[in-house]
């Protein structure tokens, strides 16, 4: 027969209960508190409401350390998680610590280098120029020295045996990049290409010769009957996407002084000697650069050098010649430096499971979080002031972050006193802790950075309801009034 008690004698009853419950209560977390490690220096005490003690006879108190692989002695236990561009950033466990790196880096790269000559000539193709689509009449190709073409234009008495006055032809090649330059910014570029040309520079007519004109005419040549922009060859680079839809010149040498005239013999020739001519503007090229690049794959675009003949009808008999002009070598080189993506992010995840699976209800009183942090180098703050680290309960983000440019190369705590994760820790759910390093700008870093955490502590303080349950043993529902 079940004993019954009166109203009041249960009102005592749980008077009694009530404090017993308390002194046990603060004996059973006296302890507790104690016995945490050091670095908490606070008791991690349950409060509990009046509604709460009264029910204390069917509720345990507890509390756990939820990360038992606090100290990375290995890998088990953490998941490394990434987000944004993945080529930034680098998450792995050595030497007893979960390290972030975010990855800087810088390179000085010769995309063309030396001499254009027979044995690498397999590697450009001559095209013609699609504004002058006629080639040289004299012939092209390539020897030891570099690739060549050579030029004859010819009017006599009125009646023009060959009818081009302007031709071209150039060589392409397909450059590749070593690196997807997507993750990358050119900082410096250079370029510059060395020449050679020998040109016809009798001064024609005398002795029954047919040729009145027979040689190259620049200005300070006498006894012209018409002269404009007289005879010249003009070389150009310029650089395209492999479609050849974006397609910028990016340099020119115009001759002004080849083929001049000096002896008054037949079968004088004037020399340009090995000349260099670069690209002047060192933004403009990298400029030139990011468009044949952003514009195709990243990695492949296209260098176009040409040569361009222009032979101006300066009398009515006119012959001019242009031999042996020749492209003889290119240099392109670039520096560049990694570029940190804005919004990358990198985490090391702690997975746990429900605290209890009993089936009670699980009240969470207090949950804190400890961490230990450095950073091997002070953190660029004025190219990425906003980045930061963040903290993360199932995947819900903490109120409170920290600034990477406030870690120090020393190791210390995260947060003197630990952070209060109370309100986004789930009760009767798994619990998974996140801690992130977040990207927030766009930089360029040319120097790996290596952030270190250790020693994280996940306290969680909790109360778990467990139903009462009647002769039949089937459970009661609890009906709790929260404050």
């Amino acid at each position: 027969m079940k004993n019954y008690l009166s109203r009041k004698n249960k009102f005592l009853y749980i008077i009694i209960i009530l404090n017993i419950s308390i002194l046990t209560s603060s004996f059973f977390f006296f302890n507790q508190s104690n016995n945490l490690p050091d670095k908490t220096n606070q008791e991690l005490s349950i409060n509990l409401s009046q509604e709460d003690l009264i029910e204390e006879w069917f509720k345990e108190s507890h509390q756990t350390q939820l990360v038992v692989n606090n100290d990375f002695d290995d890998d088990i236990g953490w998941i490394s998680e990434y987000g944004g561009d993945i080529s930034d950033v680098e998450v792995n466990i050595v030497g007893g610590g979960g390290n972030l790196k975010i990855i800087g880096e810088t390179y000085t790269s010769a995309l063309i280098s030396g001499t254009l000559n027979s044995s690498t000539s397999q590697d450009w193709y001559n095209t013609t120029n699609p504004e002058i689509p006629v080639y040289p009449t004299q012939g092209h190709g390539s020897d030891e020295s570099g690739v060549f073409a050579s030029h004859l234009w010819a009017e006599q008495g009125g009646t023009t045996v060959n009818a081009y006055q302007k031709t071209s032809i150039q060589w392409e090649k397909i450059i590749t990049t070593p690196r997807n330059m997507s993750d990358y910014t050119i900082t410096s570029a250079s370029l510059s290409v060395l020449i050679n040309a020998t040109a016809k520079a009798y001064v024609g007519c005398g002795g029954g010769d047919v040729w009145h004109w027979e040689g190259v005419e620049v200005a300070g040549d006498g006894g012209m009957s018409t002269f404009v922009e007289g005879d010249y060859i003009k070389y150009y680079v310029r650089l395209a996407n492999l479609d050849k839809d974006v397609n910028y010149k990016i340099t020119d040498y115009q001759t002004s002084t080849l083929g001049q005239d000096g002896a008054q013999v037949a079968d004088s020739y004037d020399y340009l000697n090995d000349t260099i001519f670069v690209a002047d503007n060192m933004d403009d090229l990298i400029f030139f650069l990011n468009q044949v690049l952003e514009n195709g794959d990243f990695e492949n675009f296209i260098i176009i050098l040409g040569m361009e003949f222009n032979c101006e009808d300066n009398c009515s008999t006119d012959l001019d010649e242009f031999n042996e002009v020749y492209i003889k070598a290119c240099n392109l080189t670039i520096s560049y430096i990694k570029k940190i993506d804005q919004l990358t992010s990198m985490s090391l995840k702690y997975p746990t499971e429900r605290i209890d699976k009993k089936g009670g209800i699980i009240d969470i009183t207090q949950s804190r979080l400890f961490f230990d942090y450095k950073i091997d180098k002070l953190w660029p703050v004025s190219l990425s002031p906003n980045s930061e680290f963040r903290i993360l309960i199932n995947d819900q983000e903490y109120s409170e972050n920290i600034k990477l440019s406030e870690a120090n190369t020393d190791p210390a705590q995260a947060k003197v006193g630990g952070f209060d994760l109370t309100s986004i820790t789930p009760e009767n759910y798994d619990i998974n802790l996140t801690i992130q390093v977040f990207i927030a700008d766009e930089f360029n870093l040319d120097q790996n950075i290596n952030i270190s955490i250790d020693d994280v502590y996940l306290y969680i303080s909790y109360v778990i309801f467990i139903p009462e349950t009647d002769e039949s043993g089937d459970s009661k529902e609890i009906i709790r009034n929260r404050t």
